[in-house]
């Protein structure tokens, strides 16, 4: 909203903040204590999580477990909110691992039956494989993620089995299909002509899938499990150029010898590397202008060449997560507010990385 300097110069401005989920649950506890009712310490934690950084949220939540209980525990809290019998998240998961469409669409018909928004489901399974791609990317991503101490020991054991390009093909695919739920005619038809792109990558021709696709095709190499029309191929292009030599070689005379003068060696100018002292800095800035950058940045440290900074991080999410969403515009004010000067982002190559880049069978599969 644009306002006339003449009116926001006679404005006071308020920014209000979320509060504090340690805050929240000793409010909590004092409002318990009060009232004459008692809440466990987890029961008032996940109040907090759950209220997202809002009071009015958490106080409401907390009266419905009271109608409910004076003894109020995690299950209580749980059973209040609706998060209870999700379970069929899971077997989402389980028949997107699997590319089992059937068992997919057989689960939307039998959720949809029992009254399901699908709207709603849908925006489930995004936050689920979030918090998959959360437990995936932060070492400790317990405060990152509101679910019960035992289904999140769930989505550990679950996020074990994916790989960062799948859980980002699966978000950005359910976040498609979320709009056009919004304004398709039916959703179940949206809904079930999604989960089967989830099943069956070759489906959809977006970025993310190809990118899921070709990871799949590297493990399948690094595992000697190539399929059989691509493990044959290169040996008939190479029985095809063994011909190809032989009869080149019977029907031209031989060449003279020839020698090749030996090229000068290049002149490479070298830029000098220095140490990012205040990375960490930067890194602390980001917990609030962009809470995602943050994780993923956890444990990096960065070097000034020139004017790029150079980030050395082994989280590969933050390759895909930086260009997205104005979040390179973010990290660059961020170095800005520390160094006090406007730099270009880089990745720092590591030599063993490239070496083994250089060794990697796909690598040469794709260039050929």
């Amino acid at each position: 909203h644009k306002l006339p300097a003449t009116i926001l110069s006679r404005c006071q401005r308020f920014d209000f903040r979320r509060i504090a989920p340690e805050d929240i649950a000793a409010r909590i506890q004092y409002v318990a204590g009060q009232e004459e009712f008692s809440v466990t310490d987890d029961a008032a934690m996940l109040i907090a999580r759950l209220a997202d950084g809002g009071m009015r949220d958490a106080l409401s939540l907390l009266d419905q477990c009271v109608s409910r209980t004076h003894e109020i525990t995690a299950d209580t809290v749980t059973d209040a909110a609706g998060l209870a019998g999700r379970d069929y998240l899971f077997e989402f998961s389980a028949a997107v691992r699997a590319g089992d469409g059937g068992a997919a669409l057989a689960l939307v018909g039998r959720l949809h039956e029992a009254s399901r928004d699908m709207e709603r489901l849908c925006a489930e399974l995004i936050e689920f494989y979030r918090n998959l791609m959360i437990i995936k990317s932060v070492p400790e991503p317990t405060g990152l993620i509101v679910a019960p101490s035992a289904e999140l020991e769930q989505m550990r054991s679950e996020a074990a089995n994916y790989e960062l390009p799948v859980l980002l093909h699966c978000i950005d695919t359910l976040q498609h299909a979320l709009e056009g739920l919004r304004a398709g005619s039916s959703r179940r038809v949206a809904m079930e002509m999604t989960m089967l792109r989830l099943c069956t990558p070759e489906l959809d021709s977006g970025y993310e899938s190809l990118l899921r696709r070709i990871h799949a095709l590297e493990n399948a190499v690094k595992s000697g499990r190539l399929p059989d029309a691509v493990a044959q191929q290169p040996r008939q292009e190479a029985a095809t150029h063994t011909e190809r030599n032989e009869i080149n070689r019977v029907s031209q005379p031989a060449a003279a010898p020839t020698t090749t003068p030996a090229a000068a060696p290049e002149q490479h100018v070298s830029i000098e590397e220095t140490e990012f002292t205040g990375w960490n800095d930067v890194v602390e800035a980001l917990s609030t202008s962009c809470p995602p950058l943050f994780g993923v940045l956890q444990g990096s440290t960065a070097v000034f060449r020139g004017d790029y900074v150079l980030i050395d991080t082994d989280n590969e999410m933050f390759k895909s997560l930086v260009t997205r969403d104005g979040n390179k515009a973010i990290l660059v004010d961020a170095i800005r507010g520390v160094t006090g000067r406007t730099c270009r982002i880089g990745i720092k190559k590591k030599p063993a990385a490239q070496k083994a880049e250089a060794d990697d069978p796909l690598s040469a599969f794709i260039r050929t």
